[in-house]
């Protein structure tokens, strides 16, 4: 049988890249493991706990946009943004 990966995910390390972003690989997708009952050095909440505010993404909820933060306009791939409009704040 043949097949073809679509993406692979790769749990465990740290949070994913934005799809728009340069350093996106769809073919190596990295993904945070959900916390245990037992919490583990980079799972989500260690993540939550040490990812600083400069760090995080956090999405605008306007599936139009794509909002950056100051300074990081260079890490965005600007062919990935389609019709997408890019906001810096």
């Amino acid at each position: 049988m043949e097949y073809e990966h679509a993406a692979i995910m790769e749990v465990g390390w740290d949070p994913a890249h934005s799809p728009v972003s340069k350093d996106f690989n769809p073919l190596s997708t990295h993904r945070v493991r959900a916390s245990g009952i037992n919490p583990v050095e980079c799972d989500l909440a260690w993540w939550i706990k040490n990812l600083s505010r400069g760090e995080q993404y956090v999405s605008d909820g306007n599936p139009d946009t794509i909002t950056v933060p100051a300074g990081k306009e260079d890490k965005i791939d600007k062919d990935k943004l389609k019709d997408k409009e890019l906001i810096v704040y």
